[in-house]
C-alpha cells in the first residue's frame, strides 16, 4: 500500500514537470496548523510556518516547501521538507482552485520520547487562492498527510519503554509530567492529556510512536517574479 500511494504520488506530482519548466518560479510563505495522530494513540498539534516556490497558481506545475511547527504543550518541534505537483482545476476572474500532491521528509524532536522521530511522508490537498496583482496571490489550503515511521518498531510497551526517562508518567494537558496514575492526577495542571500515547523501544533503543495521519491546514501569500 505504502509503495503504491508513493508511485501515485510520483507520478501526479510531476507529470506538468516538463510544461512547468517554462514558467516563471514563485516563493511562497504561509502560516501552518496540523493535527497528527499516531497509531499509539497520541496527538500533537503543531503550528509554525513554511517557505517554499511554486510555478504559477493559475496554471498546472510543480511545488516546494520547508516546514516548522512547534506543539507547546509537549514540547516537540517538526521540521519537514516536500516537493510535488499541483493540478489546476479552476480558473476563472481572479480565482483559481489547485489540487495537490507530493513526497516528502519530516522529523520530529518529540518531547514527549525525548528522542527524534522520522517519517517518509506523501501530502495531498485543495489549495484555493486569488490573485490580488501581478506579483501577489493570497491562497488557504486543506489537506491530508500520510506519515510513514521509519524509526523503529518492534511493538508497544506503554509507558514502560525501556529507557524512556517519562516511563510510568502521566501527560498533563499543561504539557507537565505527573508521577501520579491514580484518581486525582493532573488535577492541578489542566486534567489528564487526551490520547496520551504508548512507546515502542526497537531494538536500537530508539523509541517510536508508529505511523501516523496528519490533517493540514494553512494560509499565506506568494510572491511571482
Amino acid at each position: 500500500m505504502k509503495k503504491l500511494l508513493l508511485a501515485l504520488c510520483l507520478v501526479s506530482g510531476f507529470t506538468y514537470a516538463d510544461d512547468s519548466a517554462k514558467q516563471n518560479l514563485s516563493a511562497t510563505i504561509e502560516y501552518t496548523k496540523s493535527k497528527i495522530e499516531f497509531d499509539a494513540g497520541g496527538t500533537f498539534k503543531p503550528d509554525g510556518f513554511s517557505i517554499g516556490f511554486s510555478t504559477p497558481s493559475g496554471k498546472s506545475g510543480v511545488w516546494g516547501k520547508f516546514e516548522y511547527a512547534t506543539d507547546n504543550k509537549t514540547n516537540s518541534d517538526l521540521y519537514g521538507g516536500s516537493i510535488g505537483g499541483h493540478l489546476n482545476l479552476l480558473a476563472k476572474n481572479n480565482f483559481y482552485l489547485n489540487g495537490f500532491s507530493g513526497v516528502g521528509y519530516t522529523r520530529i524532536e518529540s518531547g514527549i520520547t525525548k528522542s527524534n522521530l522520522s517519517f517518509i511522508t506523501i501530502p495531498i490537498g485543495i489549495e484555493a487562492g486569488y490573485i490580488v496583482s501581478r506579483n501577489i496571490d493570497v491562497f488557504t489550503n486543506i489537506g491530508y498527510k500520510w506519515m510513514f515511521d521509519l524509526t523503529g518498531s518492534d511493538g508497544y510497551f506503554g509507558n514502560n519503554a525501556g529507557s524512556n526517562p517519562n516511563a510510568g508518567k502521566t501527560l498533563c494537558n499543561d504539557g507537565t509530567w505527573s508521577d501520579s496514575t491514580g484518581s486525582g492526577t493532573c488535577s492541578w495542571h489542566d486534567g489528564v492529556a487526551e490520547n496520551q500515547p504508548t512507546y515502542n523501544t526497537s531494538s536500537n533503543g530508539k523509541i517510536s510512536l508508529g505511523d501516523a495521519e496528519n490533517t493540514l491546514y494553512g494560509v499565506g501569500l506568494r510572491f511571482k517574479f
